[in-house]
């Protein structure tokens, strides 16, 4: 995002079968999490969320790796809801959703099943 502003959209390459394409997009949340296991700087993933043009959702995930010889892995996903990326991907950090809703301008609510 640029900025401070809200209504700011990204544009950002999106590969997809061998093409590049423009997405014109807006960051809604960002979290990073660390591997446990490691120093905090060793190892983590990346979670960013976007809101496209159209109001899809677009979650994209990098796993990144400061260790020699290891490769990271990214990935994104397009989703029409915060309740079906919850559904799909249950480990994305809740402060994803909380703060994606606050400037989505609903309220998150996550309904356990007990």
């Amino acid at each position: 995002m640029h900025g401070s502003d809200a209504n700011a959209v990204d544009m950002m390459p999106c590969g997809f079968e061998e093409r590049n394409i423009i997405c014109v997009i807006r960051e809604l949340a960002s979290v990073t999490t660390y591997d446990e296991a490691e120093r905090k700087d060793h190892r983590g993933t990346d979670y960013t969320l976007y809101q496209t043009r159209k109001g899809k959702l677009l979650l994209h995930v990098f796993r990144w790796t400061r260790w020699q010889g290891e490769r990271g892995e990214a990935w994104y996903q397009l989703f029409d809801s915060l309740s079906e990326i919850k559904d799909k991907y249950p480990d994305v950090p809740h402060q994803l959703f909380n703060e994606a809703a606050e400037k989505l301008g609903e309220d998150w609510v996550e309904f356990l099943d007990v």
